[in-house]
């Protein structure tokens, strides 16, 4: 492990102190150990820091550890955590049903010290690898920004979330100018430096930990920003383009400027309690992208090198109930 690297983190769940204590002893050297005697600090503990692993008891005070790990699993959010339970429970019912129930180890009680570094310390680098492999597959290779694939799990998910709490929900279209000329005149190899330095300026423009940026194809990207109204998203499309201008990347042969530039269209989704002819009433994401293109079709035919937004309006979902009920 290099000093940049930061140690794993590993929960401990125990409603035993001596039994936290010792755990805590063996692995704080190696790893960031937080701990809780309760499984329901613990559920909520795990999805704060996210620990890369999770020693678990099974009988506690409040909720035992077979539920605390269901619930582990059932989230979208903790569901990858890997889960040994360390028990005084050993029938082999008992392991079965941790396993059943995800877990990927188990170790029973009273537990040797070696053995339960060496199951933690190779279960925490099968996490270490799996995390790198997901990564490597949901990035594109080139930028190192999300690829498709990714950006369409993240806006279904972020379209859900906008729906069921009433959330504001923008989409962000780039476009580099005139690209293929680019290309054309300084090489593929050049183009490929142009974008991977356009994938970065427009990365170091998302300031918050949610905000997303995918390249769409070619010499497209996309970014979604979650609860984000238009003037947040405006904000953001101009860092974009002062970042990109930062940039001086030369570009002789674009009509616009002397230097790469983007057009960039946006939408973004508004809930309204209002039911009128311009509020719908069931869309789904692709209607994001569609008004995001739209814009960003109306800046090209304009003349390139600037952005356009739109707004479109949805009904609230709780609006949307009151009248199946027949109560609005």
């Amino acid at each position: 492990m290099t000093l940049n690297e930061k140690k794993p983190r590993i929960l401990i769940v125990d409603d035993a102190p001596e039994n936290i204590d010792i755990l805590v002893s063996l692995l704080e050297q190696d790893y960031q150990v937080a701990a809780t005697r309760y499984g329901a600090q613990a559920l909520r503990m795990a999805r704060k820091i996210k620990p890369d692993l999770i020693l678990l008891d099974v009988v506690m005070p409040d909720v035992s550890g077979y539920t605390v790990c269901k619930h582990l699993k059932s989230e979208e959010e903790t569901s990858g955590i890997p889960v040994i339970f360390v028990s005084a429970l050993s029938s082999p019912l008992d392991e079965t049903r941790a396993f059943r129930l995800g877990a990927v180890d188990y170790i029973t009680k009273p537990f040797n010290a070696r053995v339960v570094k060496a199951r933690v310390n190779t279960h925490v680098e099968l996490k270490r690898k799996t995390d790198i492999l997901e990564q490597l597959v949901a990035q594109d290779p080139l930028t190192r920004v999300a690829n498709r694939k990714k950006l369409d799990e993240v806006l279904e998910k972020e379209w859900s979330q906008s729906l069921a709490i009433e959330k504001p929900l923008s989409l962000i279209m780039l476009d580099v100018d005139h690209f293929k000329e680019y290309n054309d005149n300084y090489g593929h190899t050049a183009g490929d430096k142009c974008l991977t330095a356009v994938a970065s300026g427009i990365s170091d423009a998302l300031t918050r930990p949610g905000d997303f940026v995918a390249r769409y194809g070619g010499d497209e990207f996309v970014v979604v920003l979650f609860d984000s109204d238009a003037q947040n998203t405006v904000s953001v499309i101009r860092r974009i383009l002062r970042n990109v201008e930062y940039l001086c990347l030369e570009h002789m042969h674009s009509t616009v400027a002397e230097q790469v530039t983007l057009s960039i269209g946006a939408a973004t989704l508004v809930h309204q309690d209002a039911v009128d002819k311009n509020v719908e009433t069931d869309l789904d994401s692709s209607v994001l992208m569609k008004a995001a293109d739209e814009m960003l079709y109306k800046v090209k035919k304009e003349g390139r090198n600037g952005f356009c937004r739109c707004v479109v309006p949805v009904l609230r979902e709780s609006i949307k109930q009151q009248i199946a009920s027949g109560s609005a």
